[in-house]
């Protein structure tokens, strides 16, 4: 039969994988640090440059940033170092060169030890994320003469675009004017919160705050926290996205530098915040599709032809907020005081948790990792949007933490879909002009007007019927075409 058909086009997953990397570098103090004496914490952020694929390989260009808070030899008390390095991995994947490329970084781990006051080995643990999407398309027959057409509607989703930016911030923040002024940077804690994403034809954005905590040393030689809440907005190109598509990002900073800055009274009263909000973004749209799962002529004898196809089927989007409570402890020393206290996500949608803690004779950093219930999605977005402690015993800190999240689960499942319709015999066929038929319970309309090649509407017309099964034995009169 000559075809007339339609085209369904949907651009699924073909390839997802997590690649383990681990890396160690040699760092050497500036000539300005202060000479190491014990390592307090060590923290790493690791973020994509850029990422090539060219013969089967996939290079991926990154950049790390190092932190490092640790005792210094001078005065005993806590100074901070920052390094940068660069890294490449190439991954034998074999794609297609029109492929579609979802990478993501995931820092997993990281720990630093002291060679000598000068030197410090730092390793890098994080796991490369690498979905392959592929464009699928199929024809789908469409009504034309007598050919009668069966048609099932499927609600799927399709991923449409993925994209990652930085956006670079700055700002300046002044410390009450009734406290001391700051000798020192100590520590400080960063936390980014979705506010907003709106999406236009081809482009998004992004708008974020990010919590700033900085824990520093003043004049008196006394701790104090200062906490800066920064608005960043980010423009991400993603050709193919549109107004009603479905936005799942994941927002981390990086190369968070803070130094202090002097008044003209030459005191240090403000800090001088420098920083990248990296965004990851995927972009999936949902759509109802008409298939065509069966059909045939009502004036000749003939067969259907199918096609398959994979479709992301059976979904759902899960928009919600959760408190999760989690447990601090420290192994022998006593909390008299928390410094600062930090919640982030890490590894497998887990939060971490780390504290800077105080008794009367020195100062600590503790930090647990711990499981949430938000695993087992194909696609996730999770924001901290608040958090609190209570201290329970000289031991044990119980933190609070308040989550927002949207989720996609969905089913990777196969259709059948009928693309032609095969002649089985060109010779005409003429169907009954009026018939008796003695239907049984359960069975389909469909079914009963393919036997007699007539149409399903014709028959529900002729016996006053709306459903599309026959729910108990009945008598129908069977009309021709």
């Amino acid at each position: 039969m000559e075809k007339n058909n339609n085209e369904i086009k949907q651009r699924i997953c073909c390839y997802s994988k997590e690649f383990d990397v681990d890396l160690d570098y040699q760092e050497t103090l500036e000539p300005y640090n202060d000479e190491m004496l014990k390592i307090l914490r060590s923290s790493v952020s690791n973020s994509i440059v850029n990422f090539e694929y060219n013969n089967g390989a996939l290079t991926v260009h990154g950049k790390t940033k190092i932190n490092i808070t640790y005792f210094n030899n001078s005065d005993k008390g806590i100074s901070s170092a920052e390094f940068d390095e660069d890294f490449e991995k190439t991954i034998n994947i074999e794609a297609d060169e029109n492929s579609h490329f979802d990478i993501r970084l995931c820092t997993k781990y990281n720990n630093a030890r002291i060679i000598n006051p000068t030197r410090v080995d730092i390793h890098n643990s994080f796991s490369v994320s690498v979905k392959i999407y592929s464009d699928k398309q199929c024809c789908s027959v469409t009504p034309k003469d007598n050919l009668l057409i069966k048609e099932k509607r499927v609600n799927c989703i399709s991923y449409i675009s993925s994209a990652n930016v930085k956006s670079e911030f700055d700002d300046e923040a002044s410390i009450p004017a009734e406290s001391p002024a700051i000798n020192r940077v100590v520590n400080s804690f960063s936390n980014a919160v979705e506010e907003e994403v709106k999406i236009v034809e081809n482009k998004m954005l992004v708008r974020a705050k990010i919590i700033i905590s900085i824990l520093y040393l003043t004049d008196n030689n006394s701790f104090e926290r200062f906490e800066r809440v920064i608005a960043v907005n980010s423009i991400l190109d993603m050709q193919g996205i549109a107004e009603d598509d479905v936005a799942f990002t994941d927002l981390t900073v990086s190369g968070l530098y803070i130094k202090p800055k002097a008044d003209k009274n030459n005191e240090y009263r403000s800090f001088e915040i420098i920083g990248e909000l990296l965004v990851n973004s995927a972009v999936y749209r949902e759509t109802e599709l008409i298939i065509p799962v069966d059909a045939y002529s009502a004036d000749k004898n003939s067969e259907p032809v199918f096609d398959t196809m994979e479709l992301f089927s059976d979904y759902a989007i899960a928009n919600d907020t959760v408190t999760e409570k989690f447990s601090l402890k420290t192994d022998k020393q006593k909390i008299s005081e928390v410094l600062d206290i930090s919640a982030s996500m890490s590894v497998n949608n887990s939060v971490e948790i780390a504290a800077f803690v105080a008794d009367e004779n020195s100062v600590n950093l503790i930090s647990s990792r711990n499981k949430t219930d938000l695993n087992g999605y194909d696609e996730i977005s999770v924001s901290i949007i608040s958090s609190d402690y209570v201290i329970i015993s000289e031991d044990e800190i119980e933190v609070r933490v308040n989550l927002a999240y949207k989720a996609l689960k969905y089913n990777k499942n196969s259709f059948n879909i009928v693309n032609d319709v095969r002649i089985t015999d060109g010779e005409a066929v003429q169907s009954p002009a009026l018939t008796v038929y003695f239907a049984d319970a359960g069975e389909e309309i469909w079914d009963i007007a393919k036997k007699f090649r007539t149409s399903e509407e014709l028959i529900k017309k002729e016996n006053d019927i709306t459903k599309d099964k026959i729910d108990s034995k009945k008598i129908l009169i069977i009309p021709g075409m």
